[in-house]
């Protein structure tokens, strides 16, 4: 099984005092994606593509993205419903079966209250 993990940086907009970053807004862009191929447990080589950004003046193709996801099984990615909103809102394949690892972490927790960030998880479950 070919298992691809994802992550997708945005922009944010702040709204009346609340946070926006969702791709409904007009003024948000998805700035970068990383991802990587997951291997007998493990991530050897991560993929670098920045898309919207001041300091690049000509964007990353999605071309490489866009054949990673299409030859994906599987795709892993923390807070999944936030990645495949945008990969949705960008016109992207998604791989027929998505995990997510936020949710994982809270069934896991069994739905007591525990830091879910990426962050904390991975250092809860160092080791």
């Amino acid at each position: 099984m070919k298992i691809l993990v994802l992550d997708l940086e945005t922009t944010v907009q702040k709204i009346d005092g609340k946070t926006d970053n969702s791709p409904f807004n007009p003024n948000n862009r998805c700035v970068s994606a990383h991802y990587a191929w997951l291997e007998d447990g493990r991530v050897d080589q991560v993929y670098h593509l920045v898309f919207h950004h001041n300091q690049k003046a000509v964007p990353d193709s999605p071309d490489d993205l866009i054949e990673a996801l299409q030859s994906a099984d599987m795709l892993v990615a923390h807070n999944a419903k936030f990645d495949i909103l945008w990969l949705t809102s960008m016109r992207m394949p998604i791989p027929p079966i998505v995990r997510c690892t936020m949710i994982n972490e809270y069934i896991l927790a069994k739905g007591q209250r525990t830091k879910l960030s990426l962050k904390a998880i991975a250092e809860r479950r160092a080791g």
